[in-house]
C-alpha cells in the first residue's frame, strides 16, 4: 500500500493515503458513510487533536509541571512557507509530499535525508502544518505507517503567536504571490492547561 502511495508521489500527487487491508478491510469494518447532518466539527472531534499550550509544553517553551516523554514535532509545510514565515522552534522537516517515500525508508536513509532520527512506533508523533488539514492527512498516513501514538496540531502555525518570529500568514499555493504576513497580538501560554491535557493524552503520568 505504501508502495503505492510512493509511486502517486512521485508523479506529483500532493496528498495520497494507504486503506490498510483494503476494500475488504471496509466490508468487514462494515463502516457507514457520514451523515450529511454531521456537521464538520464532529468530524473533527474523531480525530486526535493537541492544542497550542501543550505543544508549546512538549518543546519545552513552557513549564507544565514536569518533563514530558520524548515527542517530536513534525513540521509537514513546505519550503517556502518555512523559510518566509518562521518555524516553530524546536520543530523538525519533512515537507507533506515527500512522507509516503519517507514512511518507506530504513533508520540510516530516513535521518541521512532529514538530518533527524527517525521517529519509531512507540513514539509520540504531533504533526504540524498551517492549520490542521495537512497535518490531519499526514497522521492519517502515519498511523497506515504504524506510528499509533500520533497527534494533529489543531491551531498549526496560524494560531501560535507566541514568538513574533513565527509569523501568521493566510493560505497560498506553489506558483502564487506568497501573501503579506498577518499583524497579530502574542498570547501567552496557560502551564496548567497544558499539563492537564498532557496528562489527558497520556504524554505524561498524572
Amino acid at each position: 500500500m505504501l508502495q503505492a502511495a510512493t509511486h502517486a508521489a512521485r508523479h506529483g500527487f500532493s496528498r495520497t493515503a494507504t486503506l490498510t487491508g483494503g476494500v475488504q478491510a471496509l466490508q468487514d469494518a462494515n463502516i457507514q458513510l457520514a451523515s450529511p447532518k454531521q456537521t464538520k466539527n464532529d468530524r473533527l472531534a474523531e480525530k486526535r487533536f493537541i492544542n497550542r499550550d501543550a505543544v508549546a509544553a512538549v518543546l519545552g517553551h513552557v513549564d507544565a509541571g514536569c518533563p514530558p516523554q520524548e515527542a517530536l514535532v513534525l513540521d509537514i509545510r513546505r519550503h517556502d512557507e518555512r523559510s518566509m514565515y518562521g518555524s516553530i522552534p524546536g520543530t523538525v522537516h519533512v515537507p507533506a509530499h515527500q512522507l509516503p517515500m519517507a514512511f518507506q525508508m530504513g533508520s540510516d536513509s530516513w535521518e541521512d535525508t532529514f538530518h533527524f532520527p527517525q521517529p519509531s512506533n512507540a513514539d509520540w508523533v504531533i504533526m504540524q502544518c498551517r492549520t490542521n488539514k495537512r497535518a490531519t492527512w499526514a497522521a492519517q498516513l502515519a498511523a497506515d505507517a504504524g506510528l499509533t501514538n500520533c497527534l494533529i496540531y489543531k491551531q498549526g502555525v496560524y494560531g501560535w503567536r507566541l514568538q513574533p518570529e513565527v509569523k501568521v500568514y493566510s493560505s497560498y499555493e506553489v506558483g502564487d504571490a506568497p501573501p503579506e504576513p498577518e499583524h497579530v497580538d502574542l498570547d501567552d501560554v496557560d502551564p496548567a492547561a497544558a499539563r492537564a491535557e498532557l496528562i489527558h493524552l497520556g504524554i505524561i503520568p498524572a
